[in-house]
């Protein structure tokens, strides 16, 4: 059979110490308190309380109306609205979920000007991945390189085109010079 080894806990400084040995029964030593002191941490309990609750509820306000402004800025984003900001200067969590949505609208809005100058037909825009996940930059590279492949292939199309054009020109020229000196 095992045998039982002696045992003590304290719980804390306020509740009676109970120590508990294999061959004794527990001997609780407590403290009474009197009348006015057990009113006085009636008092302490509930004054501590009201400040905990106090300063819970002023936090989670405060969060409250972070946490809205990002989700406010993201739906406009949605909608495409770049001009958005969250800007909330906060040294927390929130401050960089902020930090991370201003981020991204900036992202999206640099991707958002490289598109209208491709579409205005400026194609020495240059596209730069950001990660090797960077899906969308790389998309938008391999838009641009087929844009400029179909350009240079109309580019070359047209010359050709006038290139025949000229040559049919010239071909009816001569045929036109012939048969002015074989009707004189």
């Amino acid at each position: 059979m095992a045998r039982k080894m002696p045992i003590s806990r304290v719980r804390s400084f306020t509740d009676p110490i109970m120590v508990t040995m294999t061959s004794r029964a527990p001997m609780p030593v407590t403290r009474t308190d009197t009348p006015r002191e057990k009113d006085l941490n009636i008092s302490m309990d509930c004054i501590l309380d009201m400040t905990a609750c106090f300063m819970a509820v002023t936090l989670a306000l405060g969060n409250f109306s972070a946490i809205c402004r990002v989700i406010s800025v993201m739906g406009h984003v949605a909608m495409g609205d770049l001009g958005q900001r969250v800007g909330l200067e906060r040294k927390d969590e929130i401050g960089d979920l902020s930090r991370a949505v201003d981020s991204f609208v900036n992202i999206m809005k640099d991707f958002s000007m490289m598109l209208t100058r491709m579409g205005q037909g400026d194609l020495s825009v240059q596209v730069e991945k950001r990660s090797e996940k960077d899906e969308m930059n790389e998309a938008a590279r391999l838009m641009l390189q087929s844009t400029r492949q179909l350009v240079g292939s109309a580019q070359e199309v047209s010359q050709d085109v006038a290139q025949g054009a000229k040559s049919i020109a010239d071909a009816t020229n001569t045929l036109s010079g012939n048969a002015t000196e074989q009707a004189a």
